[in-house]
């Protein structure tokens, strides 16, 4: 649990209970900081008891031994079915009270299998065009109303809509809006029968259909924010109330990595969000690849072959002067260097999340500064905040040297040290 001040005197005096508390301090508010265990193969509930007993728990014994510790759980449609059995759900619930243990947050971005040979954009199927999309939120919304503490909003991270070339025009975005509003449905009735607040973020990425954080405020503003929003969740037969039942159950989830490939910059970015009502439900701790260099250097394919796997795409975003370009996976964007003009200097930003602990790796660089400013703007983040690394298994070698566990909380010690700098920072001024 993470505590939030805001009388700068008392700050430095509170700095050095970070690491021991897993406190960090901020404004006026109580977040909660975990990490996504999305990071974990697994596809079934017994895989995710499995994963916990595995890697939460000793995470759990390195960080916050003596403390609460939240979990960023990752369900997959299956293991989210299975879980509406009662008898699964009172294991899980029985282990996380045995290793004080909560959960807050759900990624329900990966419906199917991520850890499979090849995953590239089915990530994002079903989108939200298709029911399957619906069924599997409103299951995992179920879920964590049952898992969620008292007094506690929950949270659940989403695709962006969907992969922006397979949608057509502005019937299939008004087709996964209604079923976006058709979720709000059903987490204002949840609430009303359960008393808890559960909150779907949509996690805008490069390539998708809400790829900046522009584009997200205006399909929040056009499309569910609307007067023909507001009547269709009317007809369902909610309150005259429905713009506030909108903004309380459906956001953004912030994600660093996806947010800094666009160049897009965090102030103005979460002030966007804040000036168009959208809340930022949850920020995912992430960080890209990063690398500046002219297209005809023949060192460039050699450096980056090593992030060139199959499993995930890995978008990168093109800066040349003032313009940028959007490749949808790393192997296309390096096949183009060779008819460029001599000269010619480019930076890449590349979707491949690594360890956030790293300001380079070799060669490369990383988007750890958009980390390290996003967190500046402290007046504008929210209570859940999570670590999200999912590819250390399909790092290079030379950067996964350390176990699974010892990396993770590794990047929980750099985030922990990162709020006491800031802090105590804040604090002399």
């Amino acid at each position: 649990m993470i505590k939030y001040f805001s009388d700068v005197s008392r700050l430095v005096a509170k700095a050095i209970s970070i690491t021991k508390n897993m406190k960090i301090l901020c404004k006026n508010q109580e977040a909660h900081l975990t990490y996504s265990m999305n990071v974990h193969p697994g596809e079934t509930w017994e895989d995710v008891i499995q994963n916990i007993y595995n890697y939460a728990i000793p995470i759990k014994k390195e960080i916050a031994q003596d403390r609460e510790f939240g979990i960023g759980l990752r369900l997959s449609a299956l293991s989210a079915h299975q879980l509406r059995s009662q008898e699964n759900l009172r294991c899980l619930q029985r282990l996380c009270k045995e290793n004080d243990l909560y959960v807050f947050t759900i990624n329900g971005f990966i419906h199917g299998d991520f850890h499979k040979a090849r995953v590239k954009e089915t990530v994002y199927l079903p989108d939200w065009r298709q029911e399957e999309r619906l069924e599997y939120s409103n299951c995992l919304a179920s879920i964590l109303c049952d898992l969620l503490p008292e007094g506690m909003y929950g949270s659940i991270s989403t695709v962006p809509v969907g992969w922006k070339s397979s949608f057509h025009g502005v019937n299939d975005i008004q087709k996964a809006a209604n079923l976006l509003l058709r979720h709000v449905e059903y987490l204002y009735r949840l609430n009303k029968e359960t008393g808890k607040t559960i909150a779907l973020a949509l996690e805008p990425e490069p390539g998708c259909v809400l790829e900046t954080i522009q584009e997200t405020a205006n399909f929040f503003q056009d499309y569910l924010f609307s007067d023909k929003a507001l009547s269709y969740l009317h007809n369902l037969g909610l309150s005259s109330a429905c713009r506030e039942i909108i903004a309380r159950h459906l956001g953004v989830c912030y994600d660093a990595c996806h947010i800094a490939i666009f160049h897009e910059n965090p102030l103005k970015s979460l002030s966007l969000l804040k000036k168009s009502g959208i809340q930022v439900l949850k920020v995912q701790i992430s960080s890209a690849l990063k690398i500046r260099f002219l297209a005809q250097d023949a060192k460039i394919g050699s450096l980056l072959h090593a992030f060139m796997e199959s499993r995930y795409l890995h978008q990168v975003v093109e800066k040349q002067g003032d313009c940028l370009c959007f490749f949808p996976d790393l192997p296309a964007a390096l096949q183009t260097l060779s008819s460029r003009p001599e000269g010619s200097l480019l930076e890449w930003r590349i979707h491949f999340h690594v360890p956030i602990f790293l300001e380079s790796l070799s060669c490369l660089l990383t988007t750890q500064d958009h980390i390290l400013e996003m967190f500046s703007h402290h007046d504008f983040l929210c209570q859940h905040l999570e670590i999200e690394t999912y590819t250390w298994e399909v790092l290079p070698q030379e950067f996964r040297e350390e176990s699974m566990v010892k990396a993770i909380a590794k990047e929980f010690a750099w985030t922990q040290d990162l709020m006491r700098k800031l802090y105590r920072e804040r604090g002399k001024n």
